[in-house]
């Protein structure tokens, strides 16, 4: 009599032809969904970078010495994507990474006289994207410098601001000179800043100033 069907060993391969497949699939569908991600966090961080270079020098706060949020007045003038915003409170926003940022403004009775007036947008990125922060902080990077026309100055912390010494600073093309324009970073340099982010600080925070 003859048999029909598949053998065991059969089909043992086809299952595992089936399971290479899959991993692959899996592998390719995270890769360019993380890629779409990176993507979308430089457009966002571009709408915010010049919502705040319009209304840079527009806000005035007489009485106050230092930081005054006004990302909840970003959010009224609809200067802000509605999928960043949180319904809990209107002094944060979010990337798509779920990294927090506020925009805010120094007040005129700020001791240092030239920073009066002038808005900024803070970021913390999150140490805790399975093993992807490297690329996150360069995107993040990479799109304060493709924006570095409208930037006065761009600060970064590994960790605590002001308490942390890893602290570096790039200028806009208005108020740069050498070294410190934020143009001139290479691709070399702002993978340095971003591996010293992973292994010495448990937040990476950036500050964009805008005049």
């Amino acid at each position: 009599m003859r048999e029909n069907g598949r053998s065991m060993v059969e089909m043992l391969g086809v299952l595992a032809i089936i399971g290479v497949l899959s991993v692959g699939a899996i592998a390719g569908y995270s890769k360019a969904m993380f890629k779409y991600k990176l993507n979308k966090q430089a457009e966002q961080l571009t709408t915010i970078f010049n919502a705040a270079a319009q209304y840079a020098g527009q806000f005035n706060f007489p009485n106050s010495y230092y930081t005054n949020f006004v990302t909840g007045t970003f959010i009224k003038l609809n200067l802000i994507p509605t999928e960043m915003t949180d319904s809990q409170t209107s002094n944060y926003i979010y990337d798509i990474f779920k990294n927090r940022m506020h925009i805010a403004v120094i007040g005129n009775n700020y001791v240092t006289a030239n920073y009066q007036n002038a808005i900024f947008v803070e970021m913390q990125l999150n140490n805790n994207d399975s093993g992807n922060n490297v690329e996150i902080c360069r995107n993040t990077i990479n799109a304060a410098k493709e924006n570095g026309d409208i930037l006065w100055y761009l600060e970064t912390f590994g960790g605590t601001p002001h308490v942390d010494q890893k602290q570096t600073i790039y200028r806009g093309p208005n108020y740069c000179s050498g070294n410190n324009c934020i143009r001139n970073l290479s691709f070399t340099k702002i993978d340095d800043m971003c591996r010293g982010f992973t292994k010495e600080a448990d937040t990476f925070t950036f500050r964009l100033w805008f005049k």
